[in-house]
């Protein structure tokens, strides 16, 4: 049987009245930079050993509509070398060029850093210096992350997601094709007072929070091991244990886990913590 009266309904509509609804959320766009620097054109591997050379491109885009002018300035590890420490380049409107440069690690350095970190910043008159490499920008408060995100900014609002295994990735999170940075909370429930192992595996940057304190970070780019950072002796407490992880992904793919184990590296892990639904709050 069908029923047709769209009439009726539509002289209810008129009769009612709603009010005290929220209002719509409104998302502001982070501003576009006036000039856009990435490091990220590798032409070889980026990673260089003792006594080798890479080359590398930097993209540098004009995203006004009239000229800018500036210099590129690259920053290196102490002791390596760099063939254009420096340029002045002129941009028309809209224009994006591609800088060709050689970092070598001599054969004769000392000490070989285990975080090579090259960055890229381009300085103009009257415009902030921009850099690419922008790790340490907290997009959010740990206040924010700790209290379910940022009450009317739909911006922050957050969803649940299931990590069935202690590897994740931050492609498993976030659809988003591109750069980007991802916070993940979880509120874990501990039986009992412990004193914990945490053994950490990345191959992007992060940071990690333990109930309010910085616990582990790294800015560097790694191959994914079951082994790559460690935590000894931490304590978890009795109740629930917020964990926060900031997790940086500048490539096509950023892995992270984390164990908590009964001692140190190799040793039986807890497997009876269990944690909150986020959406029971």
């Amino acid at each position: 049987m069908r029923w047709d009266n769209w009439g009726w309904a539509e002289q209810l509509n008129k009769n009612v009245n709603i009010t005290g609804a929220p209002a719509a959320p409104v998302i502001e766009h982070a501003e576009q930079p006036q000039v856009t620097v990435a490091l990220n054109h590798y032409i070889e591997p980026p990673a260089v050993g003792i006594g080798e050379t890479r080359h590398i491109l930097v993209a540098i885009k004009n995203n006004t509509n009239s000229e800018v002018a500036g210099e590129v300035i690259i920053k290196i590890p102490e002791g390596w070398k760099v063939d254009i420490p420096g340029i002045n380049i002129e941009l028309a409107p809209g224009e994006d060029k591609k800088l060709a440069m050689k970092i070598s690690a001599p054969a004769n350095i000392p000490v070989l850093q285990e975080r090579n970190i090259c960055t890229v910043t381009f300085k103009a008159e009257g415009m902030e210096p921009i850099t690419r490499v922008d790790v340490e920008r907290e997009y959010m408060t740990l206040d924010e992350l700790q209290n379910h995100g940022a009450p009317g900014d739909a911006t922050k609002e957050g969803s649940t997601f299931n990590a069935y295994e202690d590897l994740f990735s931050v492609n498993d999170i976030i659809g988003f094709q591109g750069p980007c940075t991802v916070y993940a909370v979880r509120r874990m429930i501990s039986p009992e007072d412990r004193i914990a192992g945490i053994q950490i595996d990345h191959t992007d940057a992060y940071k990690l929070w333990i109930n309010g304190k910085l616990v582990s970070e790294r800015d560097n780019v790694n191959w994914w091991t079951s082994e790559n950072a460690h935590i000894k002796n931490f304590p978890i407490g009795k109740g629930i244990n917020t964990i926060i992880v900031k997790l940086v992904r500048r490539s096509a793919k950023a892995d992270f886990s984390m164990i908590f184990a009964k001692g140190g590296p190799y040793t039986e892990h807890y497997f009876d913590f269990t944690s909150v639904n986020p959406s029971s709050r």
